[in-house]
């Protein structure tokens, strides 16, 4: 409604009817959660908005490299009397982990270090320990095999990087680059061996935490922000970025000002994961995370973020923090009743320090 030509590349995991809501233009769109990296069934943009069937297999180039072009393709064709937005949302560094031979060789020629918190296992049970994520590696693991892991991971990483330099790239040959707001985000982060887990199902830092990197008209260069944000913040954002109104149905808060001046955002961020595991992380750096296991037994784990930032020591049972404890467990009450939340009835937890 702002005149903006809206276009989307790569994945779209929302259903095919909202995708025409959402965009007048699109290639190479996967409506889909992953896929053999090397056969993307992929369809062109269709204005009747029917998309039938599974889409075309795109064999013999990568997700990453299909995508990257396709969006190079509508930057090119684009019409360039309007004002555009192109989300490209890219299937790596999602598993199956395949990348093309020559990322993967030098990761593996220079493997990452391993995490300080690489467990054998997870210590207890947080309630979704066999979920798919966590059958793609050996338990107990096993180091070797986690560095391999991590290495084509990071490959996967490293392709990623290159093909998002070639669309800054054309930006740049057009004469956009000064002019275009750029955001860098992702998909949840996966443990690869952290706290002996291997997928995102948890509300850990490495899972909990998602890539954030803005720059363009109006972002200090050079800059971070430790300020507290959820990731649908980004929609008010953007509209006040570039000057559009917020639709009123929009309940999520605009993080603009905080990327000017070191102004606070959100005090505490409220987390989950299905029926199992909530957390709270507060502005201060403390955080709890409270799981009920398929076994019945509530724990909690309490960390102070800044000073043990891999969450290995845990403080629920410390007598000095327990008014922080309390008052942690007030805030995921908070958000559990905000929310009518379904987690078991906060008032009767009696969790254990895990």
């Amino acid at each position: 409604r702002a005149g903006y030509h809206c276009m989307e590349t790569g994945k779209w995991h929302n259903g095919k009817d909202s995708f025409n809501r959402a965009f007048a233009d699109g290639e190479s769109i996967f409506f889909g959660g992953m896929a053999d990296h090397w056969q993307v069934p992929c369809h062109s943009y269709d204005p009747s908005g029917s998309y039938d069937g599974d889409g075309k297999r795109k064999k013999g180039a990568h997700s990453t490299t299909l995508i990257t072009q396709s969006t190079i393709d509508l930057l090119r064709r684009r019409d360039s009397t309007k004002p555009f937005f192109a989300s490209v949302a890219y299937l790596a560094p999602h598993d199956p982990r395949s990348m093309p031979e020559e990322y993967r060789q030098y990761q593996l020629s220079n493997p990452p270090p391993l995490p300080p918190n690489l467990y054998p296992e997870h210590p207890f049970d947080h309630g979704d320990l066999s979920v798919r994520d966590e059958l793609l590696a050996d338990i107990p693991r096993r180091p070797e095999q986690i560095r391999t892991h991590l290495a084509e991971y990071y490959a996967m990483i490293d392709h990623l990087d290159h093909n998002i330099g070639r669309i800054l790239g054309e930006l740049e040959r057009q004469g956009l680059r000064d002019d275009t707001l750029i955001i860098v985000t992702g998909d949840n982060g996966l443990a690869v061996g952290q706290h002996g887990l291997m997928g995102k199902q948890s509300c850990y830092e490495h899972s909990l935490r998602v890539p954030l990197i803005i720059s363009g008209p109006g972002v200090p260069s050079g800059e971070i922000r430790q300020q507290l944000c959820y990731l649908y913040d980004l929609f008010p954002s953007i509209c006040q970025a570039v000057g559009i109104d917020t639709p009123d149905s929009v309940t999520a808060q605009s993080f603009w000002p905080s990327l000017k001046d070191y102004i606070p955002h959100r005090n505490n961020l409220y987390c989950g994961y299905r029926q199992r595991i909530r957390s709270v992380t507060r502005d201060d750096g403390w955080k709890l995370i409270c799981s009920h296991g398929t076994d019945e037994i509530q724990r909690e784990q309490l960390f102070f973020i800044p000073d043990d930032p891999y969450e290995i020591k845990n403080l629920a049972s410390a007598v000095e923090h327990a008014q922080t404890l309390s008052d942690l467990r007030a805030l995921i009450a908070q958000g559990h009743h905000v929310s009518e939340d379904t987690w078991p009835h906060i008032e009767e937890w009696k969790g254990v320090s895990a």
